[in-house]
């Protein structure tokens, strides 16, 4: 099955139980979304600054989600572990876009 079948359930999962993760991550994936379009100069450092702040927000969201992992139903477990994985994806690019220079932006 690809990320997008699961991606539906956990949404509403994390809507309904951890709104402030799902919250970090739409907001991450504007900037994400930002980032790839045409930006100024200023825009990209406001863009990298703010790509920083959001990956480390939803680190710090699902550290306290995946805590719970062990103590869980199995299908508790496989919506934190889909979570994870729409996370990760986010703080990956997120991480990516923090990171590029200036000189890589031009």
């Amino acid at each position: 099955m690809s990320r997008i079948s699961h991606c539906f359930p956990t949404c509403i999962w994390l809507r309904c139980t951890h709104p402030a993760l799902l919250s970090e991550i739409r907001y991450g994936q504007r900037i994400i979304k930002r980032a790839h379009a045409t930006a100024t100069p200023e825009e990209t450092i406001m863009l990298r600054h703010m790509a920083a702040d959001a990956s480390n927000a939803i680190r710090i969201l699902l550290a306290d989600l995946t805590a719970e992992y062990t103590s869980s139903s199995p299908l508790r477990r496989h919506l934190i572990a889909s979570a994870n994985t729409i996370a990760e994806h986010a703080t990956t690019q997120l991480a990516s876009i923090a990171n590029t220079t200036i000189k890589e932006q031009a």
